[in-house]
């Protein structure tokens, strides 16, 4: 395949969020964009709250307890986000009759993390994932998959590149950074008013780089 089977469908946090208006929609948007520029913990929560046009300093702490559980919503939502995209874009590969297409597959892996994008359309949970995976145990994000659409694709891929489990994992985890790192080249250089190719074509190297990636002998 040249192209993508199912194109990209970009989110926010206020899209995912049931209300989008909420000040704790507004404190996650602000906290994800400022954390990933400025670092996890190089932001603090006054600056979050400000940015989020929250009158009281405290309003973070107000309703999210601290600053780490606060890092820890973002995560959740996003993520939940990033499952359900992978879940539905399974179905929908099915459908096309593409489901043990490897290419296919991993494009339904990959698409849904691109689609996570702030009111900018800048990738800062990219940046903000990536920081996150960093400072807290690797083990967790190393391990098995938890989550039912990772579930299923990690099952796939299992299949159709006949590779045991803990071999597979062993080569998707490193490729998982490696993919945050290509989008946050990306958006730099998009940014920045660099050269660079569309989104669409970063993905489908990295598609290619993958299936290249699961082809080689243990």
């Amino acid at each position: 395949m040249s192209s993508l089977v199912l194109p990209l469908s970009f989110v926010t946090i206020e899209d995912i969020s049931r209300n989008h208006n909420s000040t704790r929609t507004k404190l996650m948007a602000s906290g994800e964009r400022l954390m990933a520029s400025q670092g996890v913990q190089g932001v603090s929560v006054e600056a979050i709250a400000r940015d989020a046009g929250q009158a009281n300093n405290a309003a973070v702490n107000y309703h999210f307890g601290d600053r780490d559980k606060l890092v820890q919503a973002i995560w959740k939502i996003r993520e939940e986000a990033i499952d359900q995209d992978r879940a539905t874009r399974l179905e929908k590969i099915d459908e096309l009759g593409l489901g043990d297409d490897l290419e296919a597959v991993a494009e339904v892996l990959l698409a849904p993390v691109a689609n996570q994008v702030d009111r900018a359309g800048s990738q800062s949970y990219a940046r903000f994932r990536i920081q996150y995976i960093v400072a807290t145990s690797l083990d967790q994000h190393f391990a098995l998959p938890t989550r039912p659409g990772y579930m299923a694709i990690f099952e796939r891929l299992h299949r159709i590149a006949g590779l045991d489990r803990e071999d597979l994992l062993q080569r998707l985890s490193p490729f998982n950074l490696g993919f945050l790192a290509a989008l946050i080249d990306f958006d730099n250089r998009t940014n920045q008013n660099l050269p660079t190719s569309s989104l669409e074509a970063v993905l489908r190297s990295a598609i290619l780089i993958l299936k290249a990636g699961l082809a080689v002998p243990h």
